[in-house]
């Protein structure tokens, strides 16, 4: 058979299989039905189960516990266990940008403030920054570069070597750029 038609029966038999397929996928819920779910950020020290059942009581439906190098396995299983015996779904929160020992290690990493003209106006006191010289968000370490965004890879894959069985996601805060804006009052400002 020419290739021409190989091609052409190929396209005629997915265009026959695709309306089966898609006919078998369940439809997703309508933006106006779904709730959103409502879910308290808490450090591992915090979770007993008084304060499970009192989260429950407050109507939370999931607690998401911040997940770092302080905490052993052991603690996050307990903690897991005491909020899934309250009724409540795990999370996992992960700090990714705002990490002081990856900036005291790789600064040249760090997100630069700004510092222009407008920025100085409002903050006059602040020393500009030398020939050379930038002014760094510590510990701002955004993913935008290729090492930092390794470095945040790696961490984040040991991390969740500590996470508990059963947790229901993964919440990664700060991933991108540094804070969201310089300060300048400048609307137009690229930080705002």
């Amino acid at each position: 058979m020419p290739l021409f038609y190989k091609g052409l029966v190929v396209t005629l038999a997915a265009l026959r299989v695709a309306p089966m397929a898609a006919a078998q996928l369940p439809l997703a819920p309508s933006q106006a039905r779904v709730t959103p779910v409502e879910i308290v950020l808490v450090e591992t020290e915090t979770v007993t189960p008084a304060a499970v059942s009192q989260w429950r009581q407050e109507r939370f439906e999931a607690v998401a516990v911040v997940l770092d190098e302080r905490t052993g396995k052991a603690r996050y299983r307990e903690l897991a266990r005491q909020i899934s015996d309250g009724g409540l779904d795990l999370y996992c929160w992960i700090e990714v940008a705002r990490n002081p020992k990856l900036a005291a290690a790789h600064p040249r990493w760090m997100a630069a403030l700004g510092s222009h003209e407008d920025w100085q106006k409002n903050f006059k006191n602040f020393p500009e920054p030398g020939v050379g010289e930038v002014a760094k968000a510590f510990p701002w370490v955004p993913i935008g570069y290729r090492e930092g965004f390794d470095a945040h890879l790696a961490r984040i894959e040991q991390l969740l070597k500590r996470a508990p069985p059963g947790w229901r996601g993964l919440l990664l805060n700060d991933l991108q750029a540094g804070p969201s804006s310089c300060g300048c009052g400048n609307l137009q400002c690229r930080w705002a």
